[in-house]
C-alpha cells in the first residue's frame, strides 16, 4: 500500500530512534500477504555512532524524497491505494540518450533492481543473477520485505546510509567535525549512497568517490544556489523542477532543509516532513552569523572536492562553460574522468554552532500512523443485477490487499487474459512496460494501461484485455462492465463482444467519479461462450490517458423490447387515405411579435416620431385576440351580408386566433394597439382588430383578404382614419389591389366599430418549370388622428408595422395545375395505409416511437424531409440493404414471404428521406439499424420480432430495418400512397412532413394491443 507522508516520517523516526533494532510488529493487511509477523532483524542497524545518530532522521527523509517522493508503490498509486512496489528502471530502459525512438526498447541486463522508499537495489536481483552488482542476494523474505513494506524499505536503506558512513569515514572521509548530529557531515555518505565508494586497492589507482557527484563537474551549474533555496534564502520549490542542475547529495540535504509538499490524500497536499534547523540571528542570509546564512552554507563550496594534486581536478576551470567532452578544458584533467576524491574536507569549521539540527516529530511512544483510505474499492455485487456472472480481471482465490474487502458475496465466472504487442520480431514485449495495477474499483483490483494510436508504435505497444464467461449460455445476456472511480480516463474505451452473429463494437466514456457498473446493452449469446475484449487502441490515443481494466458481468435473460402487437391481416382492395388540407396549425408569433419566457407570445411596441414637432405614435401587435374581442367579435357574423364573404371559412371560427395555417390555408387575427403622444403626453389610444386571410390556390397567383374594425377609440381623440394600405411579396411577386376598402375607413370616438374590406392578389412572376421559391409576405398599415387643439394634428409619416410570414411556390412538384402554393412553416401529416399494408405500416409506427430521434414524430416535433434525388435514394438503399460485409442484410427464415414469395428489406426512416440511416456515418462504416422481422401466424394475424440474426435493438440505432413481405414493403411507404401525398401536399425535395399510423397510434388497435415496455 503506498504509505502517507506522515507514516514515512514516523518510520525514519523510529528507525533512527533504535526502535527498530530488535522487532517491529505489522498491521494485520501484511500478514495477509503471507509475511512474518516480526520484520527480519538483520534489517535494522542502531550503531552507537558519535552523536547518537541524531541527524540521520533528517537525512534519511531527504534520501526519501530524492529516492522516490516518499513512494513505496508506482507513482500511479495515492497513499492508502495497492499497487505494485516502485521499482527503479525494471525494465532497462535507457531514457536519457537523447534518442526517443528507444524509449521502450526493454533490455533486462541493464535493469535497476531498486525498489521502493529508499530505492533499496543492493542484494535485491535474483539469487544466481547478481552479475557482480549490489552483492549476493538476500533471502525471498527479506527481499519481499524490502519491497512491499515501507518501514522494511526504509530500514533496509538506513542500513545502506550507515554502511556508506562507516565506509567513507574508515577511509578517512571526514566532512567538518565529523560527527553524525549535523546533516552537512553526511555529505560523503549520500555521495556514496548514490553512486558507491571504490576502496583503495592500493596500487596507485584513484579510489574514493567518483567524478559523477562531484559539486566541480560541469554536468551540474556553476555557480548554483542551495537546492530549494532562493537568493533571499527562503524557498524556492521550483528548483525540484529541474533537479539534474545539482549533484545527489545537494539534493538531499536541500530536502532536508526544505521540505516539498506531497500528497496525503486525494486533493490533500502536506508537507513532506517537519525540515531541518540551524541556529543564528534574524538577519539576512548575507549576514554571517544568521539562521538563513548558515542554512544556505548547508551546500558545501563548489571547489571544496576539486584539487590539483590530490585528483586531478583544476579549480579555476570551472564555470558555466566548462564540459566533460574529450579534449575539453573541464576542471576534470584526467582523459579517463577519474578525479575520484578521496581526502576530509572542512567548509563549516565552527559546524558545532553553524551545523543543522534534526526535527524528531514522532517519539518512540508513539504507534504508527494509519493508512489511508483514498478510493475505497467494491467488494460487493451492489449496482449490479441479480443473476449477472461476474468475470474478474484476477483469478478466483487472488488474496486482497485494501481491509475490508473479502468478496464474500460473489464468485468469479471466467476466466482474464492479457495479449501484449510488440514489432513481430521482438522476442520481448514492450507493452507490458504500460500495463499498471492498482488495489481499487471492483473486488480491490483493476489494470489499466494507456491510450494509443491504430499505427505501428500503437499496434507494439497494444495491450487487450480479454473476458471470458467459463460457460455456454442458452439465453441472450445484456453485458456490463465495471469502472473505477479513477485510473479509467479515455472516453473512447471500444469494447468488442462476442456473439453468435459475429463481434459487435460499444464505445463506452470511461471517467467518472464513482465505482460503477455500466450497461453495454443487450447481445445474442444464446449457444455460445461470450467474450469482452477491450484495447489500449483508441480513436483519440495519445498515450496520455488510462484505459482501465476491471471486471466484466454477463447478465443471461430475454432482453426483447419490441412492442407485442397483434397486427391483422391486410385487406388488398382498401385505399389509401385522401390527404386533405384541414390541418389547422396554430403558428408561434409572426414578424413584429416577440416571444417572452412565460407567454406563448407577448406584444412588441414600436415608436416613430411622426412630424418631428413633438408628436409620436406607437404600434403595438398582439397576437392574444381574446383579451381585445369577444368571439362575437372576431366572428363578425353580420359581415357575410353587409361587407363580404370569406376566402378562409374556418377564420370565422371564435377558437382560432392569432396566426393560424394549414397548407394552403391562413388566418391571422391581431389586436393593434395604437397610442399617440405630444410631447411625452398622451394624446389619446384606438384598438383595432385586423384579420387577414390568404388563399392559396393551386396556380402561381393567391389571393388575400385584409379586414379591419375599430374596437375602442378614446373620446378625446377624435377620429381615426386608415390612411394607408400596402402588402408586399418579395422577390420575383407581382401585387394587383382589387378594388378599393368596401367601406369607410374612418371611425368616429368610442360607438363606431363598423367592418370594412379589401381584396389582393399575388402572383409568383416567373414559375419557371422544375423550380421553388419563397417569398417574404409583408403588410404595411398607417394611420391618422385628429387631436385636441392645443396639440395640432396627429399623424403617421410612414407605414406603421409589417406582419405576416414566407410563402413558398413552385413548379417542382408534379401535381395537376403544376404551379402552386404551400406556408412552409405549415407541416403536413401523412397517413399510412394500414389497412392495406398492416404488418408494414405497424413497423413504422414502433420505428417511430422507440429510435431515439422519433422521425415523423409530430407530438414531439421530429419530423421526417423529403429526400428528392434518386441517386441519393438509391445510395440510401444499397448502404442500409444491399451491401456486403459488416453490417449487411440477411432476410431472417422466419419473416412471411407475399404471395410471389418474396421477403424484403424494409427500412426506416424511408430511403426517400434526408432521415434515411444511409445517411448516417456509423450504418455506413458497417454498424447496424434496430432489426426486426413480421411474421404472419396460422390466425393470419402478423406479429414483429426481434431479428436473433443481429444484437437486440438498443433503439439508440438512427435506423431500423426489417424483414417484411415484399408487396408491403414495396408499397406500403414508397409506393403510391406516400407519392401521391406527396404530390397533394407539395413536399418538395427538403420538405418536412409528419407520419400518423391510423388504427396504431397510441397502440389502441381493435384487436389486442399490448406494448412490453423494456425491462
Amino acid at each position: 500500500m503506498q504509505p502517507k507522508p506522515r507514516q514515512v516520517e514516523w518510520a525514519v523516526d523510529q528507525a533512527v530512534q533504535g526502535y527498530l533494532n530488535t522487532h517491529i510488529s505489522r498491521p494485520a493487511n501484511w500478514k495477509n500477504l503471507g509475511m512474518p509477523a516480526y520484520m527480519p532483524q538483520s534489517l535494522f542497524l542502531n550503531p552507537a555512532l558519535e552523536g547518537g545518530g541524531r541527524a540521520m532522521a533528517q537525512v534519511m527523509l531527504g534520501v526519501t524524497t530524492q529516492e522516490s517522493n516518499m513512494w513505496q508503490a508506482g507513482r500511479e498509486a495515492v497513499p492508502g491505494v495497492t499497487a505494485n512496489p516502485l521499482i527503479g528502471n525494471y525494465y532497462g530502459i535507457d531514457l536519457y540518450d537523447g534518442d526517443s525512438s528507444n524509449d521502450w526498447d526493454i533490455d533486462f541486463a541493464k535493469a535497476d533492481c531498486g525498489y521502493g522508499i529508499t530505492q533499496v537495489t543492493d542484494h535485491m536481483r535474483l539469487a544466481g543473477r547478481e552479475d557482480g552488482h549490489g552483492g549476493a542476494a538476500w533471502d525471498y523474505q527479506k527481499q519481499r520485505a524490502a519491497a512491499l513494506d515501507y518501514t522494511a524499505n526504509i530500514a533496509a536503506g538506513l542500513q545502506i546510509l550507515v554502511s556508506k558512513w562507516n565506509e567513507t569515514r574508515a577511509a578517512g572521509m571526514i566532512a567538518n567535525h565529523g560527527t553524525t548530529g549535523r546533516p552537512e557531515n553526511w555529505y560523503f555518505a549520500l555521495w556514496a549512497y548514490n553512486s558507491g565508494f571504490h576502496p583503495d586497492k592500493g596500487d596507485g589507482s584513484p579510489w574514493g568517490l567518483g567524478w559523477a557527484n562531484n559539486p566541480a563537474n560541469p554536468e551540474w551549474d556553476a555557480g548554483r544556489l542551495p537546492f530549494m533555496e532562493n537568493a533571499a534564502g527562503g524557498e524556492d520549490a521550483s528548483a525540484a523542477a529541474r533537479p539534474q542542475n545539482w549533484p545527489y547529495q545537494e539534493k538531499v540535504l536541500g530536502f532536508a532543509a526544505h521540505p516539498p509538499s506531497f500528497l496525503e490524500s486525494p486533493g490533500v497536499m502536506v508537507p513532506a516532513f517537519r525540515p531541518a534547523t540551524w541556529n543564528g540571528t534574524e538577519s539576512s542570509v548575507s549576514t554571517k552569523g544568521s539562521a538563513l546564512y548558515n542554512r544556505a552554507h548547508l551546500k558545501a563550496p563548489e571547489d571544496a572536492f576539486c584539487e590539483p594534486t590530490s585528483n586531478d581536478c583544476f579549480p579555476g576551470r570551472i564555470s558555466d562553460s566548462a564540459t566533460n567532452d574529450n579534449g575539453s578544458t573541464g576542471p576534470c584533467g584526467r582523459e579517463d574522468f577519474m578525479c575520484w576524491w578521496h581526502k576530509p574536507v572542512t567548509w563549516k569549521t565552527d559546524c558545532v554552532d553553524t551545523c543543522g539540527y534534526e526535527f524528531i516529530r514522532f517519539s518512540t511512544s508513539m504507534g504508527e500512523e494509519p493508512d489511508g483510505t483514498a478510493y475505497p474499492p467494491v467488494c460487493t455485487t451492489t449496482g449490479l443485477p441479480s443473476g449477472a456472472l461476474i468475470v474478474d480481471d484476477v483469478p478466483r482465490g487472488t488474496a486482497v490487499h485494501r481491509p475490508g474487502c473479502d468478496n464474500s458475496g460473489w464468485s468469479n465466472s471466467g476466466t482474464f487474459s492479457f495479449d501484449f504487442g510488440n514489432n513481430g520480431s521482438e522476442s520481448v514485449y514492450p507493452s507490458k512496460v504500460d500495463l499498471h495495477q492498482l488495489g481499487a474499483g471492483f473486488g480491490g483490483h483493476f489494470w489499466f494501461g494507456h491510450t494509443r494510436q491504430d499505427d505501428a508504435k500503437g499496434n507494439r505497444l497494444k495491450i487487450t484485455a480479454d473476458w471470458k464467461l467459463g460457460q455456454t449460455l442458452d439465453k441472450d445476456a445484456r453485458v456490463w462492465v465495471h469502472l473505477p472511480d479513477h485510473g479509467a480516463q479515455t472516453t473512447q474505451a471500444e469494447y468488442q463482444i462476442k456473439t453468435k452473429n459475429g463481434w459487435s463494437t460499444k464505445t463506452v466514456s470511461q471517467p467518472g467519479s464513482s465505482n460503477r457498473w455500466v450497461n453495454l446493452g443487450a447481445y445474442r449469446t444464446k449457444g455460445i461462450t461470450p467474450e469482452v475484449k477491450l484495447s489500449t487502441v483508441t480513436a483519440d490515443g495519445t498515450g496520455d490517458q488510462d484505459v482501465a481494466f476491471d471486471a466484466v458481468a454477463f447478465e443471461p435473460g430475454n432482453w426483447s423490447t419490441t412492442p407485442d402487437i397483434v397486427i391483422p391481416d391486410a385487406v388488398e382492395d382498401a385505399p389509401d387515405p385522401e390527404w386533405e388540407d384541414t390541418d389547422r396549425q396554430k403558428q408561434p408569433a409572426p414578424d413584429g411579435v416577440i416571444p417572452v419566457p412565460g407567454l406563448s407570445a407577448a406584444p412588441k411596441e414600436s415608436c416613430r416620431d411622426t412630424d418631428h414637432q413633438g408628436t409620436r405614435q406607437c404600434i403595438t401587435l398582439d397576437p392574444d385576440i381574446d383579451q381585445y374581442a369577444t368571439p362575437q367579435q372576431q366572428q363578425s357574423l353580420d359581415r357575410a351580408a353587409a361587407l363580404d364573404t370569406p376566402l378562409v371559412s374556418w377564420c370565422d371560427n371564435a377558437d382560432v386566433s392569432g396566426y393560424t395555417l394549414t397548407r394552403r390555408e391562413g388566418c391571422h387575427k391581431l389586436a393593434v394597439l395604437i397610442r399617440w403622444e405630444h410631447n411625452g403626453k398622451v394624446i389619446g389610444t384606438a384598438v383595432f382588430m385586423v384579420r387577414q386571410e390568404i388563399l392559396l390556390e393551386n396556380k402561381a397567383a393567391s389571393r388575400e383578404k385584409l379586414f379591419m374594425g375599430a374596437l375602442s377609440i378614446d373620446a378625446d381623440l377624435g377620429p381615426v382614419t386608415l390612411d394607408y394600405w400596402d402588402a408586399t411579396c418579395t422577390p420575383n411577386c407581382d401585387t394587383t389591389y382589387n378594388g378599393t376598402w368596401n367601406g369607410p375607413t374612418v371611425w368616429e370616438p368610442v360607438v363606431d366599430t363598423h367592418w370594412v374590406s379589401a381584396t389582393r392578389t399575388f402572383t409568383w412572376r416567373t414559375p419557371t418549370a422544375g423550380t421553388s421559391e419563397e417569398f417574404d409576405r409583408g403588410t404595411f398599415l398607417s394611420f391618422t388622428a385628429a387631436g385636441p387643439a392645443a396639440a395640432g394634428a396627429v399623424k403617421t409619416k410612414d407605414p406603421s408595422w409589417v406582419f405576416w410570414g414566407q410563402v413558398k411556390c413552385d413548379n417542382a412538384v408534379t401535381v395537376p395545375n403544376s404551379t402552386g402554393c404551400i406556408f412552409p412553416k405549415h407541416i403536413p401529416t401523412w397517413e399510412t395505409n394500414t389497412t392495406r399494408y398492416p404488418a408494414a405500416a405497424t413497423y413504422y409506427w414502433v420505428m417511430r416511437e422507440e429510435l431515439a430521434t422519433h422521425p415523423g414524430s409530430r407530438t414531439r416535433g421530429k419530423p421526417m424531409h423529403r429526400l428528392a434525388d434518386t441517386a441519393a435514394q438509391e445510395y440510401n438503399r444499397n448502404t442500409l440493404c444491399r451491401k456486403t460485409g459488416a453490417g449487411a442484410f440477411t432476410p431472417h427464415n422466419d419473416a412471411t414471404p407475399d404471395a410471389n414469395g418474396e421477403v424484403q428489406c424494409d427500412e426506416f426512416p424511408f430511403a426517400a428521406t434526408q432521415e434515411s440511416g444511409g445517411q448516417w456515418l456509423p450504418v455506413r462504416s458497417g454498424g447496424v439499424c434496430a432489426q426486426l422481422y413480421a411474421k404472419q401466424l396460422a390466425d393470419k394475424t402478423w406479429r414483429l420480432f426481434d431479428d436473433d440474426n443481429y444484437d437486440p435493438p438498443t433503439w439508440n440505432e438512427p435506423c431500423g430495418r426489417a424483414s417484411m413481405a415484399g408487396k408491403q414493403n414495396m408499397d406500403g411507404g414508397r409506393g403510391p400512397g406516400l407519392a401521391g401525398f406527396y404530390k397533394k401536399a407539395r413536399i418538395d425535395d427538403g420538405d418536412a412532413f409528419y407520419m400518423d399510423v391510423p388504427g396504431v397510434e397510441g397502440c389502441n388497435l381493435t384487436d389486442v394491443c399490448t406494448v412490453r415496455p423494456p425491462t
